[in-house]
């Protein structure tokens, strides 16, 4: 949870323009502002305080009815979506939105965080949680998403204002954006408003991001850690820089990463093929996309055939692996399926006692 912020940026107050009807039967009334201070207190044009307390015996104001309602559901939202406040927790570990009556009798509950924010944050809830209409939490808040996306910082986020202003609509106030960006290597903003909006879908662990992020200092190595991430421990700042220290490229460590590829196997690889740890980092990466883990041995021996750049299909894999009765193992099956291409042939040799690539010799 952070400290809670105000109605506007930089403590301002915030002014907006409604329209002042004084009877629930007219449609139509005098335009006025109404400013929300810092501390959340409200003031207007006109007595304010004697509409409160004419409220009390029965009487009727469309501007009291806004500061006692819109404004409040108007700081929850603005509460929920920076982290001011956080949201419940069930016993079983859901995140559960607040009462209210005619949206959340009882509580709603959510498998995820940002769906419960989401919901949380909406203007039908709020209004149903605060007794007002949608479309009064819908007024003050278009005044909030225009003052604060202005004042947000462009240079952390692409698209700059217009970016503030998407975010705000999936439910990821300009305060967010900062603390993640600042948390970051400054070569790594702007960041594009997808991985903000990943970041929060994923719950990403900000001080994780900030350790793989700082190995490759770059927007796209962030983003797409943001976005490939599972959890935090799927990959670690040790492992990014095992193969930063490989001399590899950012796109080179994220097409071994989505592999899975250890360092240590692509160093291997480099010391038995005499090939680049680009080069391995790549092929390897790609031979694990179907989920094989080739050697050097097989680097060269695909590179003499000039079949370095053939995979077989991983459903071809399966097929020939479970044809062998799982006498043979799937990345030699894989790669003897590069070198020979028929699956008969490659079957009939392993039924033949052909167990490695190596012992494979193919048909002219």
């Amino acid at each position: 949870m952070t400290a809670a912020i105000g109605p506007a940026p930089g403590g301002e107050p915030l002014v907006l323009t409604i329209e002042c009807i004084l009877s629930p039967a007219d449609q139509f009334g005098a335009p006025h502002t109404v400013t929300v201070l810092p501390d959340w207190s409200v003031t207007v044009p006109h007595d304010l305080e004697a509409e409160r307390v004419a409220a009390l015996f029965g009487g009727w104001s469309s501007c009291e009815r806004f500061a006692s309602a819109a404004i409040p559901a108007y700081r929850r939202m603005v509460d929920v979506m920076s982290g001011a406040s956080e949201l419940d927790r069930t016993a079983g570990g859901l995140w559960a939105a607040s009462r209210a009556p005619g949206c959340c009798t009882p509580p709603s509950v959510f498998t995820s965080r940002f769906e419960a924010l989401l919901h949380e944050a909406s203007p039908s809830h709020l209004a149903a949680a605060f007794g007002t209409t949608p479309q009064a939490v819908q007024v003050i808040a278009a005044a909030g998403r225009h003052a604060w996306s202005q004042a947000a910082d462009p240079s952390l986020l692409e698209g700059g204002e217009a970016g503030y202003r998407e975010l705000w609509d999936r439910g990821i106030h300009p305060e967010r954006v900062a603390r993640l960006a600042h948390a970051l290597p400054d070569a790594v903003s702007p960041l594009p408003v997808a991985t903000y909006v990943e970041a929060e879908r994923r719950d990403i662990d900000t001080l994780w991001l900030a350790g793989v992020a700082a190995v490759f200092p770059v927007t796209e190595f962030a983003a797409w850690c943001v976005i490939n991430a599972d959890d935090s421990g799927r990959i670690t700042a040790a492992e990014v820089r095992e193969l930063r220290d490989l001399g590899l490229s950012p796109r080179d460590a994220m097409a071994a990463l989505q592999g899975g590829v250890a360092a240590s196997a692509i160093a291997d690889a480099v010391h038995v093929s005499g090939a680049r740890p680009s080069s391995l980092a790549r092929w390897m990466g790609a031979w694990a996309r179907i989920g094989c883990t080739p050697t050097g041995e097989h680097y060269l021996m695909l590179a003499e055939r000039r079949l370095l750049h053939t995979r077989p299909l991983a459903a071809d894999i399966d097929a020939l692996v479970t044809g062998a009765d799982g006498t043979v193992d799937r990345t030699e099956a894989a790669v003897m399926l590069a070198i020979e291409p028929s699956p008969h042939r490659v079957l009939a040799a392993i039924r033949g006692g052909v167990r490695s690539a190596a012992e494979l010799r193919p048909t002219k």
